[in-house]
């Protein structure tokens, strides 16, 4: 019975839907880098605002994304490399190649890799 009369005093939360578009605005701008300072008038600039700041939110995101993409393809390149030239080395030592021409030979792949990637 407590429970009934408590939902009687304070009843569900009605949201009349010509508030939900002021509600998404609302919530939109508390994480992305839109603000309420210059408020919409009417419906249709609402609709408008949260599209705008919805397109915002995406193509940042869409951003960030290709960037981290691009660092990781980068860095993976390198390792890449890297580990291709410690093999080299690895494989110079292993069959007692003298240090003058090891260092020649890894030299010359390091300058032919370089011109490669110009």
């Amino acid at each position: 019975e407590l429970a009934t009369a408590i939902c009687q005093l304070h009843p569900p939360l009605m949201i009349p839907p010509s508030a939900r578009p002021i509600i998404r605005h609302w919530s939109l701008t508390q994480f992305t880098p839109g603000s309420m300072d210059v408020q919409p008038q009417n419906l249709v600039e609402r609709v408008f605002a949260i599209s705008v700041l919805t397109f915002g939110l995406i193509f940042f995101s869409w951003f960030i994304s290709s960037m981290t993409a691009s660092m990781t393809q980068i860095r993976t390149m390198q390792n890449e490399t890297s580990q291709q030239f410690w093999l080299l080395r690895r494989y110079l030592r292993q069959r007692q190649v003298s240090a003058d021409l090891s260092w020649r030979i890894v030299r010359y792949v390091e300058y032919v890799h370089s011109q490669k990637n110009m």
